[in-house]
């Protein structure tokens, strides 16, 4: 089992419903296949979600009985989706690409071409609703988190998915919990991005290996770019400030580019990037790049 323990260094957001397996609303656990009480929930305890069924032997609760030893859309645990149809003593079956991706808005305003563009990064994590961790940081900002989640919610829509808020644990594969980790903006010294990157490194290569998708947002004056270098995901370095700039898509068939309008304008909080490998570059803005995808084998 892939562990992602140093991701705790990410200071991830996000909020995830807590469950066992698939069946308990919080202050009530599994028991057999039932839900009881836990022993701190109290009198004030919600009732259970689910009054489930006995399954047989081998089976779990999840809307249906199902063996998640083998079944492809319950792999391991419930919801837990096996892009290749094939799962295995609950583990999914065939290799997929991580994605990294990093663009250059921070949300704080957007049309609808740059909301599209982060609802494609997103989608290459390739389930219908997409298990996202927003990770903002040691002192993440309510209202950037707030924005690039309105975002991502219509970017996604676009494509015909959804998406919902999971933390990560100490010990979460990316094919049971999550499937795209979003660094959301950073403002913290570009010596501290970076160390956090580092921090970072052996967890994110491990979520990227297992077919993971990572995207950094960032805008003028900010360092996820530092913390993705840190990580050695990119080789990207700060560019300059491009808000007002007419953007163009400059890979058209590359996925982050399906349906984005070019040129589009770079509203509030854009920037670009430099150092980027020949190759990487999906907007420009003429002198720099704002959006970037490396598809990793």
């Amino acid at each position: 089992m892939r562990r992602l323990a140093a991701l705790a260094a990410l200071a991830l957001a996000g909020c995830f419903d807590s469950v066992v397996g698939g069946e308990c609303q919080p202050g009530w656990v599994a028991e057999g296949a039932a839900c009881r009480p836990g022993d701190d929930a109290g009198d004030d305890a919600a009732p259970p979600a689910i009054d489930a069924p006995a399954c047989g032997a081998g089976a779990t609760w999840c809307g249906a009985c199902v063996d998640m030893a083998s079944d492809p859309d319950h792999c391991g645990a419930c919801g837990a989706v096996c892009g290749s149809g094939l799962c295995s003593s609950g583990a999914c079956v065939g290799t997929t690409a991580g994605h990294v991706v990093l663009i250059g808005h921070d949300y704080r305003a957007y049309h609808a071409a740059a909301a599209r563009l982060l609802g494609n990064a997103a989608a290459l994590g390739g389930a219908l609703e997409v298990r996202v961790a927003l990770a903002g940081g040691p002192a993440p900002d309510p209202a950037t988190t707030a924005a690039v989640a309105q975002a991502l919610t219509a970017g996604l829509a676009a494509t015909g998915r959804s998406w919902r808020a999971v933390a990560l644990g100490d010990a979460l594969p990316r094919d049971r919990v999550v499937d795209v980790v979003v660094l959301l903006p950073r403002t913290t010294p570009a010596p501290d991005a970076l160390a956090e990157g580092v921090a970072g490194r052996a967890a994110l290569a491990d979520f990227l290996a297992a077919g993971g998708t990572v995207i950094g947002l960032d805008g003028p004056g900010g360092t996820t770019v530092e913390l993705m270098r840190g990580a050695a995901l990119l080789t990207a370095t700060a560019g300059a400030a491009a808000t007002g700039h007419a953007i163009d898509v400059v890979a058209p068939n590359d996925a982050l580019a399906v349906g984005v309008a070019s040129p589009y304008l770079g509203e509030l909080g854009t920037t670009t990037f430099a150092g980027v490998a020949p190759g990487d570059a999906v907007a420009m803005d003429g002198a720099g790049v704002v959006a970037v995808h490396v598809a990793r084998p």
